[in-house]
C-alpha cells in the first residue's frame, strides 16, 4: 500500500529473517508489561501495512542504515508523525538519520542492543587459540580470508571457526552466487579453518565459550553490532576496525584499527592487530581487561537492562 506517496514494500526473500534483530525484538517484547503492549505497538524497523493499520500508538525501532530504501520514508515529516518515538541502537545511528534524513532529535531515543548474559566459563588453555567469525559473508569475510592466508604462513598456534551464510536471513540463493560459493570453498580448503555455515544462536554462544578472539574485519556500516556484543560478553578479545558504530559498541575494550576502503590495506591492518591479539591474549594485562569487559557487557547489554529501558520509555509516553 502507499501512504502520502510512500510505498510500504516487502522483500519476499527476507520476509521472515531469523537474525539478531529478530531475536532481540521477541525476547524484549516478552519482558514488556502487558498493559503497555495494549497501548503501544513497537514496530521492528520495517514498516508494513499491518503496522500502519494498527490503532495503537507506534514506536519505530530502527536498525537499518539511513540510506537503506526501507528508511527513505522517514525523510517525510508526515510519515515520521505516525510514530511517537524513533528508537535507535546507537548514537551513531541516530546521527546518521538526523544528518541524512532530517530526523529531529526530540523525537528520538537511543536504547542499545542487548543479549542474554553468557554464563561464566574458563577459556581453554591447552591447544591452539580459537578465532571466530560469525556474520554474513558480505561484511568482511573476504578480508579475513586474505588475513588468514598471511597468518598461517607465520604461525600455527590458531584455528579459525567461520559461521557464515545468508540462510539466517532467508536469502539462501545468495550463497550460490560465485563470489560467496567460491569464498566458502576456498576457506574449506584451508587446514586452519573450520567452515560451519549457519547454526543457531545457542550453538554460537556455546562456541564463544571456547573462543579466544573475534576477528571481524567489517566492511559494513554497523548501526550497533550484536556479533561484537556477544563476543565481548563471552570474554573474547575483539579485533575490529573503527567503522560505523563499532567504536561506540566496543568502546576501549577492542583492539581497534583504522578502517580503509582498500581491501589490501584493510587486510594488512587487520593482520597486524590480529597477530598482536594472538601474541598477547594470555598476558596479565589482557586478562585483566577481559575480566572487566565480561562484567560490563553482561550487565549493561543484558536483555533485562534493555527491557527496563523500554518499559521506562513506554511508561513515560503513557503518562
Amino acid at each position: 500500500m502507499s501512504q502520502d506517496g510512500f510505498e510500504f514494500r516487502i522483500n519476499q526473500d527476507s520476509s521472515e529473517p531469523m537474525g539478531g534483530t529478530e531475536l532481540i525484538y521477541n525476547r524484549v517484547m516478552d519482558r514488556i508489561d502487558d498493559d503497555l503492549k495494549e497501548k503501544f505497538l513497537v514496530v521492528p524497523q520495517r514498516v508494513r501495512e499491518d503496522h500502519v493499520n494498527d490503532s495503537r500508538d507506534k514506536i519505530l525501532w530502527l536498525h537499518d542504515l539511513a540510506e537503506d530504501p526501507e528508511s527513505a520514508h522517514l525523510s517525510h515529516e508526515k510519515n515520521r508523525q505516525m510514530f511517537r518515538k524513533l528508537v535507535f541502537p546507537s548514537n551513531w545511528a541516530l546521527w546518521d538519520f538526523h544528518q541524512k534524513l532530517g530526523v529531529p532529535f526530540d523525537q528520538c531515543m537511543v536504547i542499545p542492543n542487548c543479549i542474554e548474559p553468557i554464563e561464566p566459563h574458563e577459556k581453554p588453555k591447552d591447544g591452539k587459540k580459537k578465532i571466530i567469525y560469525f556474520s554474513t559473508p558480505h561484511r568482511g569475510l573476504n578480508i579475513l580470508e586474505s588475513v588468514v592466508r598471511l597468518l598461517k604462513d607465520k604461525r600455527d598456534d590458531f584455528e579459525l571457526d567461520v559461521y557464515s551464510s545468508f540462510k539466517l536471513y532467508g536469502r539462501d540463493q545468495q550463497d550460490t552466487l560465485p563470489e560467496y560459493k567460491d569464498l566458502y570453498a576456498r576457506l574449506e580448503e584451508l587446514d586452519c579453518v573450520n567452515y560451519h555455515g549457519t547454526v543457531s544462536n545457542d550453538e554460537i554462544r556455546e562456541a564463544l565459550k571456547q573462543t579466544h578472539i573475534l576477528a571481524y574485519p567489517s566492511t559494513y556500516l554497523e548501526t550497533s553490532c550484536l556479533v561484537a556484543i556477544e563476543s565481548l560478553a563471552a570474554g573474547c578479545l575483539a579485533v575490529v576496525p573503527n567503522y560505523g558504530a563499532l567504536p561506540e559498541t566496543c568502546k576501549d575494550f577492542a583492539l581497534m584499527y583504522p578502517w580503509c576502503a582498500s581491501d589490501q590495506i584493510h587486510a594488512a591492518n587487520h593482520y597486524h592487530y590480529l597477530n598482536a591479539a594472538l601474541d598477547n591474549y594470555w598476558s596479565e594485562a589482557t586478562q585483566s581487561v577481559l575480566d572487566l569487559q565480561v562484567g560490563y557487557y553482561n550487565y549493561f547489554y543484558s536483555m533485562d537492562s534493555c527491557a527496563m529501558k523500554w518499559n521506562n520509555l513506554l511508561k513515560g509516553l503513557a503518562r
